[in-house]
């Protein structure tokens, strides 16, 4: 951490997220985890609600278990988001991260109420995968133009 933060010393525009990405190091754990998290909460949705449950109420336990089937296929979209979004707050481009974020957080609100009115609220747990993903796509466009205007990449 002290050779990061002392490049960041000497190059106010690559945080500690770049100079680690710059210098070689990966990220392999990341799909490993998530498929792990993905397989738990999709397949195993009941198990993991009852232990939050004391109580196993029909229609908490089936409404919990919609939810985790949708949102839970995701959470690779939206830890690659994060990657993407440590790299873009790291290398200082603020406006970048925010523009990805409040992208994100509006539109889901927006589609939770337009999808709400068709499929009431298991449309807003839908909007929530596609805010993730359009906001994951903006975030590694922005990464990208941010590392090219740094002359990072490859």
């Amino acid at each position: 951490m002290k050779a990061a933060r002392e490049a960041c010393l000497r190059c106010p525009r690559r945080g500690p997220y770049a100079v680690s990405h710059r210098k070689g190091q990966s990220h392999e754990g990341i799909a490993g985890g998530t498929g792990g998290v993905f397989v738990v909460f999709f397949f195993f949705s009941n198990e993991v609600l009852h232990i939050f449950m004391e109580n196993s109420i029909g229609d908490a336990i089936r409404t919990g278990t919609a939810f985790l089937r949708i949102v839970s296929p995701f959470y690779l979209v939206i830890s690659i988001k994060l990657i993407a979004d440590g790299m873009l707050r790291g290398s200082s481009a603020m406006l970048y991260f925010m523009t990805s974020t409040f992208t994100d957080l509006i539109l889901r609100v927006i589609l939770a109420y337009i999808f709400a009115g068709f499929f009431g609220s298991v449309g807003i747990w839908i909007s929530w995968p596609v805010g993730w993903s359009v906001s994951a796509v903006l975030s590694l466009v922005f990464y990208r133009m941010e590392m090219k205007k740094l002359k990072l990449h490859g």
